[in-house]
């Protein structure tokens, strides 16, 4: 689904406020919850969205949310190193396989110039095709202790902050490497 639980967003918020980044990129922004919740508190801040599914561009009005709007797969999209301040990962990574979702983590740490934010469900949460999207379906499951070492393997960083919490009945990670 492109809308994003509430578990971990009060912590994502204090790690914005502390890294004050000046460029947000938010991929696999969807809905645009990550713009709305947290622009407020980086009112100087350009966001830039990056989703793979088209329609929602339109459907979720994005382009009123972000100040650019990016339609590609991150996989495939061609960013420089250190382009934004902030790349956000907000419930992206369980929608990939182990292997491109290390190429994703390591895509995002470069294109960071001050840090990573990503959040991911725990545990089992099963989630196909949603709303005409074949990218909203779950490929990964993950664990705390999986995602942690998962990630270790990918960036060779253990995260700096992470937090986990149950929302619905669902359990979410929440996690920061800052560089």
């Amino acid at each position: 689904m492109p809308y994003s639980s509430t578990a971990g967003k009060a912590e994502i918020r204090e790690w914005l406020r502390e890294l004050r980044p000046a460029t947000v990129l938010d991929i696999g922004a969807g809905s645009g919850t990550y713009s709305r919740l947290f622009r407020p508190i980086l009112p100087w801040a350009t966001w830039v969205a990056m989703e793979v599914h088209e329609p929602y561009v339109a459907q979720f009005d994005l382009k009123m949310h972000y100040e650019q709007v990016i339609v590609n797969d991150m996989l495939k999209a061609n960013i420089g190193p250190g382009a934004f301040d902030v790349v956000l990962l907000g419930d992206v990574l369980e929608h990939l396989t182990e292997k491109d979702a290390a190429v994703a983590l390591r895509r995002a740490w470069s294109w960071a110039a001050k840090g990573v934010i990503a959040s991911v469900p725990l545990g089992f949460c099963p989630q196909g095709p949603s709303e005409g999207n074949e990218h909203e379906a779950h490929v990964a499951q993950w664990d705390h202790r999986h995602f942690c070492m998962f990630a270790y393997d990918a960036i060779k960083l253990r995260h700096d902050d992470a937090v986990v919490r149950k929302d619905n009945g669902y359990t979410i990670g929440a996690y920061l490497w800052r560089k």
